[in-house]
């Protein structure tokens, strides 16, 4: 049976085949255009010598006189909006095309993850949600005219039209003679060309990896999440090569950087997670991560993909690969992910060595050095009752055992001032409890403050969304994901009987409150750890003045 890994390379390879023939088309679409610009520029270079055989001055000015630099301008602008109009359906062709490939192909590799043949999974009565084509582009928005890569092709002719400007002055100036001056231009232009390129290679593998995420979030009840492969090549870069293995939620984005090759291959859940007890763990291995691969190659080879300086540092073990991972934000394109430099590595490393490693319950001293760096190094009272809170003291949070709350979404909720604290308890005694407070601390960095002020929980929502350049538009596609994979859930506990729906949908992690929970992916998307809720006064619809930590690993219990 060949391995899930080999087949989703063989995959990733037939889409690079097809982008390397549509780069190849986009060549040859840049070439008509600048055959054209050539003509153009030909007529002023032509004028240029005529003027200075009849002893004129070719200066700026003269470039200036008659308009003959704008006519230049205006003709290679058209020019090249006439190509980023050939490169946006060439790349809306590879999109719907990519698409597709992912929805076939994401579902062959649900069915190799999984730890069943053909007629295991009969018995087991799994099936397999496939999303129609529409839905995932739907979804992904990448076609839509407000698209940030329709605005991106849209500059083209404008800086174009700049650069050449700016190149024809300074030949001008520097005395070029025609030839020279065509040669410079061209050079100035080229960045078009290879702009193209790298958003047409970009925007393929990023609709490919998103309609492939997408098929995965449909199919929740059988996989935990996917794992981050890279070429592991010497084209490589450092922080690819430390995301190589790493595993990561349904929700979370390969936010690989422009022209990468990384791809997800999914991870299902185990046979006990699956309501299946009693039997070995038959899913398809791990891969060796990148850090393990990386020691095994030879000085030569790690300083082909460091650098020599940043290849002794790591040898000598200054740095970790790991700590070559940044990660950075787009307005336009979201999270992705770079290779830091040997400075920034280094400085990596020495913050992460000061780290104290995450402990469910600490002493108030060790805490305070552990949320030394918090952005919120204030305690807090989360209460809940006695056995919970017991089972969170030896275990951490764990937001699937939540028993109330959820007004903003998932997380830890805990009460930022004593009053709220009090309504918290008294919620536990109305389940006929005796609740039980604990002072926790949270290790975050960055914080969404708000104050309520509106009449509905999903209208407070709204109005923090807006407070984000098209924070709509991506809320929107993230509230779509999750009903999308909820509508999935929904379907496949139908068919089982209606004592176990239930507990089918809560261990396959249906999302009660989408609204909220697409407010917490957005704010993390965003790079928000955390939501600072203020209220006045406080009341049940919101839940008081409270701070809502989205990563359980970031908050920690004091101990008495």
């Amino acid at each position: 049976m060949p391995d899930i890994y080999a087949v989703a390379a063989q995959f990733k390879a037939e889409l690079l085949r097809r982008e390397r023939a549509a780069a190849s088309r986009l060549v040859q679409a840049y070439g008509q255009a600048w055959q054209q610009i050539q003509l153009d520029l030909k007529q002023l270079t032509d004028q240029m010598e005529s003027a200075r055989a009849a002893g004129e001055v070719v200066s700026q000015a003269w470039l200036f006189q008659r308009a003959r630099l704008q006519a230049l301008k205006v003709q290679i602008e058209r020019q090249i909006n006439q190509f980023a109009r050939d490169t946006d359906l060439l790349i809306q062709a590879e999109q719907h095309a990519a698409i597709e490939a992912a929805r076939i192909q994401s579902l062959r590799l649900i069915q190799m993850a999984l730890p069943f043949d053909g007629t295991q999974l009969a018995e087991a009565q799994i099936s397999f949600t496939q999303l129609p084509n529409e839905a995932i582009q739907a979804q992904l928005g990448f076609l839509s005219n407000r698209s940030p890569l329709k605005k991106l092709l849209a500059q083209l002719g404008p800086q174009a039209a700049t650069s050449a400007g700016d190149a024809l002055i300074q030949a001008v100036a520097l005395g070029y003679n025609p030839r020279k001056t065509a040669t410079h231009l061209r050079e100035a232009l080229g960045g078009n060309l290879s702009r193209a390129l790298t958003i047409a290679r970009t925007e393929t593998l990023r609709a490919y990896r998103e309609s492939s995420r997408l098929q995965f979030q449909a199919n929740a009840d059988v996989l935990e999440g996917w794992v981050w492969i890279s070429a592991r090549d010497s084209r490589t870069c450092a922080s690819c090569w430390a995301m190589h293995g790493t595993i990561h939620k349904l929700e979370e984005r390969l936010d690989d950087h422009p022209n990468g090759r990384c791809t997800m291959v999914p991870r299902s859940k185990s046979f006990e997670e699956l309501g299946i007890d009693g039997v070995p763990d038959t899913r398809p291995p791990l891969p060796e991560t990148g850090e393990e691969g990386f020691a095994k190659l030879t000085p030569k080879e790690q300083d082909q993909i460091l650098g020599i300086a940043a290849g002794k540092a790591y040898r000598a073990g200054q740095v970790k690969l790991s700590d070559f991972v940044g990660r950075k934000r787009s307005t336009q394109w979201g999270t992705m992910r770079y290779a830091r430099s040997l400075s920034d590595a280094i400085q990596n490393a020495q913050n992460n060595a000061k780290m104290i490693p995450w402990m469910p319950s600490m002493t108030l001293k060790k805490a305070e050095e552990w949320a030394s760096q918090s952005a919120y190094p204030v305690p807090v009272s989360h209460v809940t009752d006695i056995e919970t809170a017991k089972k969170i003291e030896k275990e951490g949070f764990k937001l699937s055992k939540a028993g109330f709350g959820g007004t903003w979404g998932n997380g830890v909720y805990a009460a930022t001032d004593q009053k709220t604290s009090e309504m918290y308890e008294s919620w536990v005694r109305d389940t006929g409890k005796t609740p039980q407070k604990l002072t926790v601390l949270a290790n975050v960095r960055k914080i969404f403050e708000h104050q309520t002020g509106l009449p509905v929980v999903m209208d407070e929502i709204e109005s923090i969304v807006r407070t984000f350049p098209n924070g709509e538009r991506t809320f929107n596609k993230l509230l779509d994901s999750i009903n999308e994979a909820n509508d999935g859930l929904l379907k496949k506990a139908f068919h089982l009987p209606t004592s176990e729906r239930r507990d089918f949908l809560d261990r396959n992690g249906y999302i009660g409150n989408p609204y909220a929970q697409a407010l917490v992916q957005f704010l993390e998307d965003m790079g928000y750890d955390a939501l600072l809720v203020k209220e006045t006064p406080i009341s049940a619809k919101f839940g008081g003045n409270q701070i809502l930590v989205f990563d359980p690993r970031k908050v920690i219990v004091v101990k008495k």
